[in-house]
């Protein structure tokens, strides 16, 4: 042993060399517990629409977070309330039969039993009793791969074992061989031996202290995208004051909104305050976040024009007279050269928004993957405030049947918008707005109208609403829709843009054809919306038959006189 180079060092130089072993050793843990959970391999399961508190929460941080999360609710019920120095009371309120489930009635003894908080995360009893309880769910996680696999546990044990076997017996070896020169002065090497061992036990746990898998965690940072911004942010804070908020602290964001009873009043100490003043604004976060789901906070773009490359060259000789412009998407996917050059050209000298033709938002099949990576590489380079697509599906059974299919009015096809759009989201993080577009006909089985049909979906998916005057003019005057009567049905509070055209008349049929003037109609009923909500953008839509630019520059003009004239521009 003594003949080892690396053993004869001087100390100055054998503690750099042991060092780097040190951190050799801390990196191989770190990588082998890193591939040990391939579970990112597969895309995470789409967002429920109803997401369960208790899976969220048991992702988050196993029985301790649930733990939490079970507080969080009985205090939102007014079955107990916090108090300072980590107690959590119970109050009078008295649970109904059945009012509670089997988890919530267990805390609520134990806290009646044990009003400290941090009593109820040491009970073992109630842990082993959660922990039964939670067996089905724990066993569902684990099928769809959401909680760390058991080769992470095995890898990270032995990346433990390794690891200290290195560390000590490089020192060991060092100590015996200072030892034998006739060298005391060892009690450094048994300090970093230690120092070193405990940084890698450190670095284990620090890796491995979550339940969820990469998947859960890709899983469950889709979910706070699409339900929790809000919440999450002001129940982030709450964690800080002091102990007496560690039953709060990281409650999960989507507790079940089950009951409407009103709570009896819960005197809050007064050094609870702040905390209730927190979760409040929580919750009035929350319900802000559902009632205004496509509020986009950017200043209103003003008037501005549909790029066609037609009129590349008057844009540019009168661009101080449109306010932005709005691109075909998919006019930049698979581009060539030039079309990215004149997109860069584009983004130089205006401000930007993207629309899209050809998702298929409402397609049972699903989004193509393939488009959306496209669409999303776009959106990410030009960054727009919002980006839009057609409330339709244009492709089914795998194939594309080449034009915007209007969809069911039904509560399966307002399901599958839902759950394509949180496949969007997960991909986009840029705000989604849908577009209504005209129909040809109506299928048959539809369950409600159009407008309860579009407000329904922006409900359920959170999305903006993209106003199409002129789509709506064409549906209500070939449908004979009595658009007096229903004009306050439509989601007003959701308006985020408005697209106006012009179109034709055949066989007794108005088209939304984008060939011709916008119509008087179509301008009477854009003025109205005008002023009935707040718009942050509008876009006159021009593709065949194009007229000098000066028309359509009038029609700009015409449309920015409204906003201002309504104070929705400046």
């Amino acid at each position: 042993m003594q003949n080892l180079a690396i053993l004869n060092l001087p100390g100055p130089e054998f503690l750099n060399v042991f060092g780097l072993v040190v951190i050799l050793v801390l990196a191989a843990t770190y990588l082998c517990i890193r591939f040990a959970d391939r579970t990112d391999r597969r895309p995470p399961p789409p967002v429920p629409q109803s997401p369960d508190a208790m899976e969220v929460a048991f992702l988050q941080g196993g029985v301790n977070q649930v733990i939490r999360t079970l507080i969080y609710d009985l205090a939102q019920r007014g079955f107990v309330a916090l108090a300072a120095e980590d107690h959590v009371i119970p109050t009078e309120k008295q649970p109904e039969p059945g009012e509670l489930t089997a988890m919530e009635t267990r805390l609520l003894e134990a806290v009646q039993a044990k009003p400290k908080a941090h009593a109820l995360f040491e009970d073992r009893g109630l842990r082993r009793w959660l922990l039964e309880q939670l067996a089905p769910l724990r066993a569902q996680l684990a099928a769809e791969e959401l909680i760390k696999p058991k080769s992470v546990k095995i890898w990270r044990r032995r990346a433990q074992i390794g690891g200290t076997l290195i560390i000590v017996g490089l020192a060991l070896a060092k100590i015996y061989v200072e030892w034998t020169a006739g060298a005391v002065n060892v009690a450094y090497l048994v300090f970093l031996a230690a120092a070193s061992v405990a940084s890698l036990f450190a670095l284990a746990y620090v890796l491995t202290r979550t339940h969820a898998s990469r998947r859960g965690h890709a899983y469950l940072d889709a979910m706070r995208l699409a339900y929790g911004g809000r919440l999450k942010e002001a129940v982030g804070h709450i964690g800080s004051p002091g102990p007496e908020a560690r039953a709060f602290h990281g409650a999960a964001l989507f507790l079940r909104r089950r009951r409407c009873s009103p709570k009896p009043s819960v005197a809050v100490p007064e050094a609870m305050a702040p905390i209730a003043e927190q979760v409040a604004a929580a919750v009035a976060a929350t319900a802000e976040r559902a009632m205004v789901a496509s509020a986009i906070e950017t200043p209103p773009l003003g008037s501005g024009l549909g790029y066609r490359p037609q009129f590349r060259a008057d844009l540019f000789a009168h661009r101080d007279e449109v306010d932005f412009i709005e691109i075909i998407a998919d006019h930049y996917l698979d581009a060539s050269k030039e079309k990215l050059a004149e997109l860069e050209l584009l983004r130089a000298h205006f401000p930007l928004v993207a629309h899209g033709l050809d998702l298929s938002i409402g397609s049972a099949d699903g989004v193509d993957t393939c488009y959306l990576d496209k669409v999303a590489a776009l959106i990410e380079r030009i960054d727009p405030p919002w980006w839009s697509e057609h409330l339709c599906f244009t492709r089914a059974g795998g194939i594309s049947i080449g034009h915007l299919a209007s969809m069911p009015y039904t509560q399966e096809a307002i399901d599958v918008v839902t759950r394509n759009v949180e496949v969007v989201r997960r991909r986009i993080k840029t705000p989604l707005i849908l577009e209504n577009i005209t129909c040809v006909v109506r299928i048959p089985g539809g369950e409600m109208d159009e407008p309860e049909f579009l407000a329904r979906t922006l409900e359920a998916t959170g999305c903006g609403w993209l106003c199409d005057v002129a789509n709506m003019h064409v549906n209500v005057t070939n449908f004979g829709a009595d658009l007096e009567r229903d004009f306050e049905r439509w989601p007003w509070d959701r308006l985020v843009q408005i697209h106006y055209a012009g179109g034709r008349e055949r066989d007794g049929l108005l088209i939304d054809s984008h060939d011709a003037a916008t119509s008087d109609a179509v301008w009477r009923l854009y003025e109205r919306v005008i002023a009935r909500a707040p718009v942050k953008a509008v876009i006159l839509e021009r593709d065949e038959k194009m007229p000098p630019f000066g028309e359509l520059i009038d029609e700009v003009a015409r449309a920015r006189r409204s906003l201002v004239e309504n104070g929705r521009w400046r």
